[in-house]
């Protein structure tokens, strides 16, 4: 988990090109996320059904971000062994658009 966490962030930097500030409360609550969606990965249960479609909501607004997402959802993916389903995806796209935001006004 730990490892998977390290990576996305370092893939936002990269993607981005810009670090970003891990102490930041944006960064803090997506760590937050990213730690609850393991556990409950681990306890083969899932976050509540959103039925707001987000991503695209954050597409429209910071494409970068919502691209982001897809990419962070592939890797978690992989760690995971599932794919992630529209509900974490939109959840990621999220937590992505704060740290997109924040980023850019740093």
């Amino acid at each position: 988990m730990t490892e998977t966490i390290a990576r996305v962030f370092s893939l936002l930097s990269v993607r981005w090109g810009k670090s970003i500030d891990e102490n930041a409360l944006s960064a803090a609550r997506f760590v937050t996320h990213l730690r609850y969606l393991f556990a409950r990965s681990a306890e083969a249960t899932s976050s509540a059904v959103i039925r707001v479609d987000v991503l695209s909501s954050v597409r429209q607004a910071y494409p970068e971000a919502a691209d982001a997402a897809l990419e962070v959802a592939k890797l978690i993916g992989t760690a995971l062994r599932r794919e992630l389903g529209d509900d974490e995806v939109s959840y990621l796209a999220l937590h992505t658009s704060r740290l997109y935001v924040e980023m850019l006004n740093t």
